[in-house]
């Protein structure tokens, strides 16, 4: 769930907030580290910040949300705009298991994006 909403987040704000035509999304696992980070790459330089919105307001949580439910996140500049990721503790595998797949995150935000496509 926690990565699901953070994918979510981040595509809403690069959906939102960029520019020009390209949004890419990518994936890594680190078993080794039990780790899996999602990037979230478009064509602006402005980097996200951190709001604190009233608490009627409709919007400006994203951020907050992506800082409480990630274990480590950041943005940086690109040649071509702005990575954003969140990074996310994978669960303990079962001995010969197979590997947790985040394939229902993505989905989920395919479905909320779909004029997002995937590179």
């Amino acid at each position: 769930m926690a990565m699901t909403t953070v994918v979510s987040e981040l595509v809403t704000n690069a959906v939102s907030h960029g520019t020009g035509t390209m949004l890419e999304v990518i994936v890594r696992a680190d078993a080794g580290r039990g780790r899996l980070t999602v990037e979230v790459h478009d064509e602006s330089p402005a980097l996200p910040r951190t709001c604190f919105p009233s608490p009627d307001a409709e919007n400006g949580r994203g951020m907050v949300l992506i800082e409480h439910l990630a274990i480590a996140h950041g943005a940086e500049r690109t040649l071509r705009g702005k990575r954003v990721w969140a990074e996310f503790e994978l669960p303990p595998r079962p001995a010969g298991g197979p590997s947790p797949d985040p394939r229902p995150a993505l989905r989920t935000a395919r479905l909320r994006f779909p004029e997002a496509t995937r590179s």
